[in-house]
């Protein structure tokens, strides 16, 4: 949303979101009225609320029904983290 005579772009701050690759910091703006009308500013990429991508939040409950501890988590992590690094960080646990 661009300033011009009827919003300013006060300031922004900042969130970090939980992805596969790791935290993503992201900036907000904060939006005000010269009028006194609210105005909220709504992401198209990231909903309002979102600390975790829905990838990571599918991929929480799969860890859970293949056992952690039972050291079958390989194709989950290879979902959550990609081919390369779920075999490199789970062959510790398997030796």
């Amino acid at each position: 949303m661009a300033s011009g005579p009827c919003c300013s772009r006060e300031a922004c701050f900042s969130r970090a979101v939980q992805t596969g690759i790791g935290p993503v910091n992201v900036r907000i703006p904060k939006v005000r009225s010269k009028t006194g009308k609210p105005i909220t500013f709504r992401s198209a990429l990231v909903p309002p609320y979102v600390r975790k991508a829905r990838s990571i939040e599918a991929t929480f409950p799969c860890l859970y029904l293949e056992g952690i501890s039972a050291g079958e988590t390989g194709a989950v992590l290879r979902a959550l983290l990609g081919p390369g690094v779920a075999g490199s960080s789970t062959k510790p646990f398997r030796d």
